[in-house]
């Protein structure tokens, strides 16, 4: 999930998407942010790359946004996806994801015997499990669908979105909070992240299904060996 920065790209503005993000900020506010930082509204490739690099979203769930622009209906949907990501990382010292160290630890498919992490609301999922030769090991998955009228007066506002979104981001935080470690003078979970977005267009509304899978351990190659 996690890529290195290119040195074309602005770190601060990248956090800065991220912190308004975080915040609730709409699609419109991070694009004018966008526009006033790259000096143009219509720098429409630059804006896409930015999102693309903050908010770890693949180009082909985002590329409605070129005509869209954060002034559109798509944008209620993809505000969705820009809040779930920029909360499922806060307080993450985020690591690259591994397929082959998921399978070393769950085989090829989540444990059917994991553990709920809390109680699930509509349309949500959040599981964990801790392989018992690795006490140290927690791997998790969740899961929010939500549908988004186009026409907010219609529909869910979002402002309760938002507050959807931030419950079960929350409750993740709080399946990771165990064993912080300090980073860059901040307490930080280490855990390697994989998120996943769909936005589907049906008829007066989208809906938004939004998945994480978490690897929580050192990622060191011994403590990933299966004994």
């Amino acid at each position: 999930m996690t890529e290195h920065l290119n040195e074309s790209f602005d770190v601060e503005l990248i956090e800065a998407l991220r912190l308004r993000a975080r915040a609730g900020a709409s699609v419109k506010d991070l694009a004018e942010l966008m526009a006033d930082r790259l000096g143009s509204e219509d720098a429409i490739i630059p804006m896409l790359g930015y999102l693309c690099r903050a908010f770890w979203v693949p180009l082909p769930v985002l590329l409605p946004f070129r005509e869209d622009r954060g002034k559109g209906d798509f944008s209620r949907a993809l505000q969705v996806v820009l809040w779930f990501s920029s909360l499922v990382s806060e307080g993450c010292d985020v690591l690259p994801w591994s397929w082959d160290d998921f399978q070393r630890l769950c085989g090829r498919e989540f444990p059917n015997n994991a553990s709920p992490a809390g109680r699930d609301d509509a349309g949500e999922i959040l599981r964990y499990w801790q392989p018992p030769n690795h006490p140290g090991v927690l791997v998790a998955r969740g899961m929010i669908e939500l549908n988004v009228d186009k026409v907010e007066a219609l529909g869910t506002s979002s402002a309760e979105l938002f507050q959807a979104v931030k419950r079960f981001t929350t409750r993740l935080r709080d399946l990771l909070s165990a064993d912080r470690k300090v980073v860059d003078g901040a307490a930080k979970v280490a855990a390697a992240l994989r998120m996943e977005f769909q936005i589907d267009e049906q008829g007066p509304m989208y809906r938004v299904i939004c998945r994480v899978y978490v690897l929580k351990n050192d990622l060191t190659p011994a403590a990933l060996q299966l004994a």
